[in-house]
């Protein structure tokens, strides 16, 4: 007795592709059977021996091709496919390499968030690019318009630097990051983050301050908002306020207290926030004369009254309005006396009736701020 004839079957056969200056290697390979057999609906297992006599597994896939960056500066590198059956058998294709060069620079640093610490400092985060082969990131700071290399980070996951200056205090900083390859291939670099620096101008007759500082650039998945911190003498940061501009207004702020901010901005999904650098200012109280006192109101004749008033000049003023009641209840101002510098101010009430009536004063100083 003769079987049917079984399926036809052909081997695996993986061919290298790789474009002198390409990134990567390409593998291109065939299936067995074409459709897929019943019996292989697993996906191609592609493993990689490097370095030499070292076998791992590199990726699995359901395509016929599969791209592998190059992540070495200048090895040799094999491959090979295997396709496995339900059976518990597997089948595997011829074993293809070559020597291999990285001519590839490194994908840029994608900048996580640049802040100023509380003591001055700058800290700069970023992401690994995907490039396996990369040794150190190189630290650039924009000086004077002039980009400069200032320090670098060994190790390719190490994606922090502090830079260690309080220079963000008194203006914003600029500094980026880039990549290094372990061929030397230098990177490209993120748009240029700089720091939020935030100024404050404390206005001492509204009690109130306004604070300005320069918009975050480039926060990941955009900006939420800006989020205001206040601490009262050395007390601890407390949010009183947000806005998406930048600029804010601090009303009612209390006086002769060290009032320090900062801001801290967000991004949409709230993940990522970075600060402002700190300033302070100290609240100060316009001053105010102690006293004013009215020695004499004294009538003059039937038609005028003499009101002679006395004022500390301990503190500066604007001067003193002078009211006027017929009932020691409802005053009218009737007239301001500017300040002089004098502790001694006369006024001549005309048009009354003395006769009449009595008349009652009181005085009220203006401060320098009115």
């Amino acid at each position: 007795s003769v079987s049917s004839p079984s399926d036809t079957l052909k081997t695996i056969f993986l061919n290298l592709i790789n474009i002198t200056g390409a990134p990567d290697v390409k593998l291109v390979y065939n299936n067995v059977h074409q459709p897929s057999l019943p019996s292989t609906p697993g996906a191609f297992s592609i493993a990689r021996e490097y370095p030499a006599f070292t076998w791992s597994s590199l990726a699995t896939t359901n395509a016929l091709s599969y791209r592998d960056t190059i992540s070495v500066c200048s090895a040799s590198l094999n491959y090979q496919v295997t396709l496995p059956d339900n059976s518990g058998c597997f089948s595997a294709s011829n074993i293809q390499g070559g020597t291999f060069t990285d001519n590839k620079s490194p994908n840029q640093p994608y900048i996580d968030s640049i802040s100023v610490l509380p003591n001055g400092n700058v800290v700069l985060a970023w992401h690994i690019p995907r490039d396996q082969d990369i040794t150190k990131y190189i630290i650039v700071k924009n000086i004077s318009g002039t980009f400069t290399d200032i320090d670098s980070v060994i190790g390719r996951n190490n994606t922090v630097y502090t830079f260690t200056t309080n220079e963000a205090n008194s203006n914003a900083v600029q500094i980026y990051t880039y990549a290094v390859d372990s061929c030397g291939n230098p990177g490209s670099y993120d748009i240029l983050p700089t720091t939020m620096f935030l100024k404050a101008t404390y206005d001492k007759c509204g009690y109130k301050t306004n604070l300005t500082w320069n918009p975050y650039i480039n926060i990941p998945k955009g900006i939420l908002e800006y989020r205001i911190y206040a601490s009262v003498n050395n007390s601890p940061f407390l949010k009183i306020g947000s806005t998406t501009q930048t600029n804010f207004t601090v009303d009612n702020v209390p006086p002769n207290k060290n009032v320090c901010y900062f801001v801290r901005v967000v991004n949409t999904p709230q993940t990522i926030t970075a600060s402002s650098n700190r300033t302070c200012i100290f609240s100060v109280q316009v001053p105010a004369s102690n006293f004013v006192y009215i020695k004499k109101a004294s009538v003059k004749d039937k038609y005028s009254t003499e009101v002679t008033v006395y004022l500390d000049t301990t503190a500066t003023s604007q001067g003193i309005d002078i009211y006027r009641s017929t009932d020691g209840i409802n005053f009218d101002a009737v007239t301001f006396l500017p300040y002089s510098g004098a502790a001694h101010f006369y006024y001549l009430d005309e048009k009354l009736e003395t006769n009449e009536k009595s008349y009652y004063y009181k005085a009220i100083v203006r401060d320098s701020c009115g």
